[in-house]
């Protein structure tokens, strides 16, 4: 911007001067590919828990649901951890950013309320990657399964995490999941996109 440009536009409206100054400041836009799979994960602040106990694990839970259900998702697997939790999420409308406010913000409150804190909960926004390919899901996935026990929470996914293969529903209390048939499904469409 030349010196002219800039003169310009402190002689301008304000609004002028911000879509000159500042058209390249700020978060880059969410990328949600309609059909798409994603990653996604949240962190608690400070790393600080953001579960206190298994009502708020279900709590959270609930939330995911009705996420999962407003915001036409599938959810392929989850997990809570301590301080953070992992979503691998298949799109049908591009409703991500969304339905994260929704499931984060209302959780949040909520966990406010029931153990007397105030402030925020999580860290930052929340964190999604992509997937692109089977070889990617299928990291994901295990990634999300194995998370507990690579953290020291169990030793054993599919007995003392009570892993199981299902989608979520707002009753479970179980800490992570993975549906079987979207696994079948994203398979088939992989296969698919590379022929």
């Amino acid at each position: 911007m030349s010196d002219a440009d800039t003169a310009s536009c402190v002689l301008s409206t304000p609004r002028a001067c911000r879509s000159r100054f500042f058209a390249d400041v700020g978060r880059p836009q969410r990328i949600e590919p309609v059909g798409g799979t994603l990653h996604v994960t949240a962190r608690g602040v400070r790393r600080h828990s953001i579960y206190a106990d298994d009502a708020d694990r279900r709590m959270f839970i609930a939330f995911l649901a009705q996420s999962v259900y407003r915001s036409r998702w599938t959810c392929l697997a989850y997990c809570l951890m301590t301080n953070h939790f992992h979503l691998v999420l298949s799109l049908s409308a591009a409703s991500l950013s969304r339905g994260m406010h929704r499931l984060n913000g209302t959780y949040a409150r909520r966990f406010n309320e029931r153990h007397g804190h105030h402030g925020h909960l999580f860290e930052a926004r929340f964190s999604s990657t992509v997937i692109k390919s089977e070889e990617h899901y299928l990291d994901a996935i295990r990634y999300v399964a194995l998370n507990p026990v690579a953290a020291g929470l169990c030793a054993d996914p599919a007995n003392e995490c009570r892993i199981e293969l299902s989608a979520p529903r707002s009753a479970c209390d179980d800490s992570s999941h993975a549906d079987r048939g979207a696994l079948s499904s994203m398979r088939h469409s992989f296969a698919s996109e590379s022929s």
